[in-house]
């Protein structure tokens, strides 16, 4: 078995929009789902879900490449940049350095944007 170390974490959650405020709404309890706000779910015959409020991607990126990428990367993006801020490497050897990232079904919104 081989040691790893954990030197940043990053989140945006329903539950929070950093790894702080996302543990400690876990930790008590809290929970991310609330009525649908991102779209009219009158059709649906569920109106509640775990959304992602209040997720501002700017300064993650520049506005042209923004309006490009789907929220679920910008998501992954602010994560990301909280996790390499939180990590403070000052140097690191890339061969001894990895990423673990994960969404659930992440792009849905794009793929029909897409098709058309």
């Amino acid at each position: 078995m081989r040691r790893v170390a954990v030197t940043g974490l990053g989140a945006i959650t329903p539950l929070g929009l950093d790894a702080l405020s996302t543990w400690e709404a876990a930790v008590t309890g809290r929970s991310g789902v609330d009525w649908i706000s991102a779209f009219d779910p009158a059709g649906f015959p569920v109106r509640i879900a775990a959304e992602v409020k209040g997720f501002d991607p700017a300064g993650l990126v520049d506005a042209k490449e923004a309006r490009r990428l789907d929220r679920n990367v910008l998501l992954a993006v602010g994560a990301a940049k909280e996790a390499w801020a939180d990590a403070a490497l000052e140097t690191y050897d890339p061969a001894r350095v990895g990423v673990v990232l994960g969404s659930a079904i992440g792009g849905l919104i794009g793929i029909p944007e897409q098709h058309r």
